[in-house]
Parts: C-alpha cells; structure tokens; sequence
C-alpha cells in the first residue's frame, strides 16, 4: 500500500498465495536496505500436496525493489519443517511464526525449531547461520498437545531484538533472552552460536 496519504491509501501492488489446506500468510518482515520481503506461511498442521512432500509453514522471500512488481526470490524452511518421504514429524509444531529482519540477517521464531537465524546477503540463497532451541516444555494452560500427543516441546512464538539481545516467548517456558555471536569467517549451516 502507498500510505502517502493517510487518509486514502492505494494499493501499489497484490502477492497472491497458493490456497490449499491452512494457506496462512502470517507475519512478513521487510528488509528495506536490500528491498526484500519475507512472507511467514504460518501451519499447524502439515500438508502434503504431492504425496511425497510434507511441509509445515515455511517461508517465501520476495524481491520488492520496485513496489508495483514484487518477484518471487526464494523459499526457505527448517530441516523440521519440511520433508520428502511422506512423513512429518508430529512431536511438536515446526512451522515459521514471527520474523524480525536487521541489517541482512534475519530472526524467526520457529515454533519447535525455536529461533532461526538466517543470512539473506544472497536473498535468492538464503543460509541458517545460527539456532536455538528452548527445552521442552508443557503448556501450563493444558492448551497445546501435538498430534502424536506430546505434552512437551518447544513452542517460540514470538522474536524481538534490542541492543544485541534477542527476546523469545516460548508460549510452554516463558521469556528467554539470548545474544547471538556470528560465525568468525564462511559461514556454514549452523555455523553461529547462539549464547
């Protein structure tokens, strides 16, 4: 939307999702150095399309440069999120929930998979650089039970960052605050550390 004036906004342009299933577009977070949108597809069920493939939320990354044409750049999900042969894992809930993007890095909370933080400096190869994931936990409301019936598991739901902390509600354990150091040289897959 073009806010310049408040008082009529106008839409510049529209990013239509695939429908099927749960098809949540969630949060997204923008990243307006590098002209970048990240779209959270939130799930708390897992889905198959194919038969094969089985996928909990994930992510799509858009080029959104010049506004009026947003294009599709990549997609990205955890190694709990997604997978091939038919079969999900229900000891928890492994979809993307909130992300928060800072100066080409961003932050997810990842539900079971807890904090997620991913390089975007290719956007089009987006590349985990660090993780943590909180004990389990079982909900003190009785709310949450997985599928397979866990009782307890991790389950981030929400991601902030201020002066180089990074603030995480786990919706079973609370507050945890934590202070990612970045990886000295090439960073690899989970190549950081989170504190």
């Amino acid at each position: 939307l073009d806010l310049s004036d408040i008082n009529a906004p106008e839409l510049v342009a529209h990013i239509p999702i695939e429908l099927g299933g749960e098809g949540n577009a969630h949060t997204v977070g923008v990243d307006q150095e590098l002209g970048l949108l990240i779209r959270n597809d939130e799930r708390l069920v897992a889905e198959s399309s194919d038969g094969a493939t089985v996928t909990w939320g994930a992510q799509t990354i858009y080029d959104v440069t010049d506004a009026g044409s947003p294009s599709r750049l990549a997609t990205f999900a955890t190694a709990g999120a997604t997978t091939d042969d038919g079969a999900a894992d229900y000891s928890g809930y492994f979809s993307a929930h909130e992300v928060v993007v800072s100066d080409g890095i961003e932050y997810v909370s990842w539900y079971s998979d807890g904090l997620r933080i991913v390089d975007l400096g290719e956007p089009s190869q987006p590349v985990e650089i660090g993780s943590f994931v909180p004990a389990p936990a079982t909900d003190p409301l009785g709310f949450w039970r997985t599928a397979s019936g866990e009782t307890s598991f991790p389950m981030v739901w929400g991601v902030s960052l201020d002066d180089g902390l990074i603030f995480l509600s786990d919706m079973n354990s609370g507050l945890w605050v934590v202070r990612y150091s970045p990886p000295a040289v090439d960073p690899q897959p989970d190549a950081g550390s989170v504190l």
